[in-house]
Formats: structure tokens, sequence, C-alpha cells
């Protein structure tokens, strides 16, 4: 009787989620210990989690590093072949250098973090407004309120970040013009960088989100089956001694 209970299992006709167990579902698979396993931590290892999340958060940083550095070149260069710049004296431009260079380091840093809070932003509120529903309508309804909230509630924070992705662009362009004229090198340049600095950073903070709560689940898990070992070896000891 207790062999069949074990390994009983039924199932309702609810939503079926790819790599998942059934939206609402009832089924129940136990193992041989009788604890049923959670089927988050056994589809994704929490290792492979954390070391994609620790790969991309090293290359997003090192491409926003990477991106305030070709602003800076670039803004720099823009102000030292600027007409007022090439007209002063060679005393007045040396004098002037270390102005631009602090100008151009705020510019390269301030529009550089206006993107990353834009970024953050718009994926935090995409995402509350999915987990509110599903579905292709419910997807064009979330991404056409994920804009009117980022529009209404943070016009200053929008503001900030469309003129920081103008100011990257040109900065990117700028910079990379300097070494080749070739339009598909210049987009695809443009493209890896602005992906790796905002898509690839905040999806490896969630990777390793996701690792840190499914290596959670998979203790609370393998404790589970502990306890419910020792519980077993008490009812077999408890009846082998009335035996």
């Amino acid at each position: 009787m207790t062999t069949q209970q074990q390994h009983h299992s039924y199932r309702d006709t609810s939503e079926v989620r790819p790599g998942g167990p059934p939206r609402g579902s009832k089924t129940r698979r136990l193992d041989d210990s009788g604890q049923s396993p959670s089927h988050e931590t056994i589809f994704v290892p929490p290792a492979s989690m954390f070391v994609l999340g620790a790969l991309g958060i090293l290359v997003g940083i090192v491409a926003n590093l990477w991106q305030m550095f070709t602003s800076f070149s670039a803004f720099q260069h823009i102000f030292v072949t600027g007409t007022i710049y090439t007209h002063m004296a060679i005393a007045d431009q040396n004098k002037a250098l270390p102005i631009v260079t602090i100008v151009c380091a705020l510019i390269s840093i301030a529009f550089q973090l206006a993107i990353l809070y834009l970024v953050f932003r718009v994926d935090r509120t995409g995402k509350q407004t999915r987990a509110q529903g599903s579905g292709i309508g419910r997807t064009r309804g979330a991404a056409k309120h994920t804009a009117v909230e980022v529009m209404h509630h943070v016009p200053l924070l929008l503001i900030w970040g469309v003129i920081g992705f103008i100011a990257d662009t040109v900065g990117d362009y700028t910079f990379i013009s300097i070494y080749s004229t070739d339009p598909f090198l210049q987009f695809m340049y443009g493209t890896a960088l602005y992906a790796s600095s905002t898509l690839m950073l905040v999806g490896a903070i969630e990777f390793i989100w996701a690792g840190m709560i499914s290596y959670e689940k998979f203790k609370a898990w393998r404790l589970g089956l502990e306890e419910v070992a020792r519980k077993q070896a008490r009812r077999q000891q408890t009846k082998s001694e009335e035996e």
C-alpha cells in the first residue's frame, strides 16, 4: 500500500508551461523517499546560473567602462579639433586641456549612468507588468503599459536616458570612425557594445539572483529528504522493537 502511494501521480488539464510543471496542476511525483523534488532546481543547475551570471557581469562591467572611455575619447577629440581650441595659442591649449578633460569625463560618466538607470527601470517595470498576465494579447498590452508607466512616472529619467543614448551613440560613432569608416563594422561595434553594457548586465544579475534562489530550493529539498529518511529509520526501529 505504501509503495503504491509513493509512486501515485495525477494531473488535471491545466495550462502547460515550457520547462516546468503545468500552471495550477495537481501533479505530484514522489521519489523513493516520499519527498517531492523541486522541478525548477532539477531543471536548471544553480552552478551553471552562477557561472553564466558571473561571466555576464564581468563582460557587462568591462563594456560599461569601455563605453565611458570611448565617449570620453570621442568628446575630447571633438573638443581638440574644434575651431576655438585649434585657434588657441599652445600655452592656452595647455591651460584649457585639464578643463576639457573634466568636461569630457563628466559627460561620459553621467550619460553612461543615465543609460543604466533607464534600462534597469524599464526592465523592472516590464517584469512587474508581465507578471500580471500572460498570452499574446496580454504581452502586447504589457509592452504598451510598460512604455506608459515609464513615461508617466519618470519623465526626467526618461529624458536623461534618451539624451544618454544619443550622447553615447555620438561618442561610439566618433570613436570608431577614427579607426574605420565601414558601416558594417561601425554597426556591429555599436550593437555589441550597447548589448554588452545594458542587456547582458541586466540578464547576468538576474541569473545570479535566480541561481541563489535555485540553490536555496535545492538545500530545502535536500533537508526534506534527510528528514524523511530519519522518520523512516525511526519507524523501522520502532517496528523492530515491537517485533
